[in-house]
């Protein structure tokens, strides 16, 4: 049995809410968190003030070319290479690099790539109210510009910063600051 997949992971978000009987969260998603959370903006919008999904794209609402459950077999296969994939494309090589940097369990990350993630429809993005911020990176080469996701919404802003691909948008100060700004703001 797999434990990662979009229902158990946003099971376990749910369950640690209610565990701990928070009201009016602040939800934020990064990269592969950001479909969690959209699953969760979805089915729990009463648990949730704002939201921040950062790092993401179009294949949240089921829009070439990326969309997750077509991407996610080729990382499995890539988190299972010894050497770094100097073969590959230097943005798809990227996660490799960024596993290993950061000492996480090889086992554990092919297991959560073969996870369940369904990108919701278009028709399910749009009944989502929640207030939510699309921040993307213009040169995101692994899950693209969320522009058609903001547009879908119902609710939301979409900011995309210059320059920045899907890992140095993390280092960058403008989408630190428009995420505190924005779930400050009454």
């Amino acid at each position: 049995m797999n434990f990662y997949g979009t229902e158990n992971l946003f099971n376990d978000e749910v369950n640690l809410i209610n565990h701990l009987k928070l009201e009016n969260v602040g939800l934020i998603g990064y990269s592969m968190g950001t479909l969690i959370a959209f699953n969760l903006l979805h089915k729990h919008p009463s648990y949730f003030s704002k939201a921040v999904l950062i790092a993401t794209g179009d294949g949240l609402i089921g829009k070439p070319p990326h969309i997750l459950s077509n991407m996610l077999p080729g990382l499995a296969k890539l988190f299972s290479f010894e050497t770094f994939p100097s073969h590959l494309p230097s943005h798809i090589a990227a996660y490799w690099d960024f596993i290993h940097q950061l000492g996480l369990d090889k086992k554990s990350m092919i297991a959560f790539s073969q996870g369940d993630y369904p990108s919701l429809t278009a028709k399910e993005a749009h009944e989502i109210k929640t207030p939510t911020l699309i921040i993307s990176g213009e040169k995101d080469l692994l899950l693209g510009r969320g522009q058609k996701v903001a547009e879908t919404l119902a609710n939301s802003k979409y900011l995309e910063i210059k320059e920045a691909n899907h890992f140095t948008l993390a280092t960058k100060k403008e989408p630190h600051l428009a995420t505190i700004e924005f779930l400050l703001k009454d």
